[in-house]
Parts: C-alpha cells; structure tokens; sequence
C-alpha cells in the first residue's frame, strides 16, 4: 500500500517533467505552453469533479442504509422516495404508506415542474410516455466496423466481455476486450485484465479514458451501439490509433 502512495504522489511530478520536456523537444512557444497547461488544468478538474460525484453517491448510500434501518424499510425502497418525501419523513413526522412505495417498483415516471416533483405509477404512468415523442435509433446490428473516439493508443485483439456491473466481473480473463456503457471505480479490477478497453459513454476525460492512460490499455470511447452491436463471446480487434473496432467473429445467437 505505501509503494503505491508512493507512486501516486511521484506522478504529478514525473508528469510535469515529461511535459516539459516534451514541450522542449517539439520547440513549443511559451504562449502554447501556457495553452496547454491551461487545457490540462480543465481535465484534471473535470476528473475531480468525477471523483466528487462518485464520494457523494456514496456518501448518499450510506446515508440511505441508515434512514432504511431507522425506518425499517429495505434500501430499495428508499431509492423510491423523492427527496421531498424523505425530508417530510424525517422533519415533519409523515407516516410512510409502503404499499404506495412498492407500486413504484413497477412502470414509473417522476416529473418535475415548477420546482415540484410528480410520481406517476402505471396507467397514468404509460398514459405519460406515450405522449412522449421519441425517435428511435435504427441499429444495423449486422455492421462489421464500430468508430469511436481514441482514448489511448494501441491495437489488441481478443474475446469480447460486456462488463456493466461489479456483477458480471467474474466473467472477464486476462485478455478479454473489455466492452462497457460506461466505468468507475469499482470496475478497475476488470479493467487491469483487460487486452483493450471500449465504452459507448465518454470522451478523453472520462473515467475508462483515465483509468486506460494509466495502465497502457489500449481504449476506444463513445461508441453508441457498442454494447448492442457486441456480445460476449464475439471476436474483436481494436485499433484504438484510428478508433476503430473491428468485429472478425461473431458468437452464434441462441
């Protein structure tokens, strides 16, 4: 654990040494120095703020568990609640009606207007979303190439694993290509065994991006349909240099 302290307050300052002589190397000019270092600045704040998100949600869970236990309430269920029923529970003593709560678990939508939060369960619910016009997205699953954003360069190839939640995890061997919506801390243990890295969310800044500088994974982001054009199992190469995936072997669909 100190070795990696260790290495992880070295970094800044090995970063800012490579920097500098990369800067001096290529014969940058003071005024695009300061360019640079600017746009570096908003990165690093962009992750920070990433990493602020991620403490708060679960700051906010463990909050939740708390509240569950005094209410004696499962955690899913406090997921239910809007913040206003929350505070009206706790500051003004409402009573909690659990079977409206558990109608939740169903076909929901909350709205909000005017400040104020509206739950809709079920038929009115539905009634709702129908009026929604949403326009949906023709997916050619059958496509051979995915483009996407480079995030770190590199080419592997391997066996694809969807790898969503800290669930599917087990299912990731060394080598596997990683695909994913999106990342966070918790799936780091599958990243490191992963050959490449590829997400449908995200751009230089996010956290797969971050995550797969810092390893030397190859690692392609913002591919939309990555997750629904791919399957575990599927045989892919990824050129992350030019953002593209190449798919040589589908799995059979059952």
């Amino acid at each position: 654990m100190r070795k990696e302290l260790g290495k992880k307050q070295r970094w800044p300052k090995e970063i800012r040494k490579k920097r500098k002589g990369l800067f001096n190397k290529l014969g940058i000019d003071r005024k695009w120095r300061e360019i640079y270092n600017i746009a570096s600045d908003v990165v690093n704040l962009k992750g920070y703020r990433k990493e602020c998100c991620f403490h708060g949600f679960y700051v906010m869970d463990s909050m939740l568990r708390e509240m569950a236990k005094r209410l004696g309430l499962a955690r899913n269920q406090m997921y239910l609640l809007t913040y206003r029923e929350i505070g009206d529970i706790f500051l003004k003593n409402k009573k909690i009606d659990v079977n409206q709560i558990n109608k939740r678990k169903g076909f929901t939508i909350m709205t909000h207007k005017n400040g104020m939060a509206r739950v809709l369960i079920g038929g009115k619910a539905r009634k709702f979303f129908s009026g929604i016009n949403i326009e949906k997205e023709k997916i050619d699953k059958n496509v051979k190439e995915l483009q996407g954003t480079c995030a770190c360069r590199g080419q592997a190839k391997g066996v694809v694993r969807i790898v969503n939640f800290v669930e599917d995890m087990p299912k990731m061997k060394k080598g596997n290509v990683m695909v994913a919506h999106t990342t966070f801390p918790n799936l780091v243990p599958a990243m490191k065994l992963a050959s490449a890295i590829v997400t449908e969310d995200g751009g230089m800044t996010c956290h797969a991006a971050i995550v797969a500088r810092e390893l030397g994974t190859p690692c392609i982001t913002g591919i939309k349909i990555a997750t629904k054009v791919l399957r575990d199992g599927d045989l892919v190469e990824v050129d992350a240099d030019k953002g593209v995936v190449m798919i040589i072997k589908k799995q059979s669909r059952s």
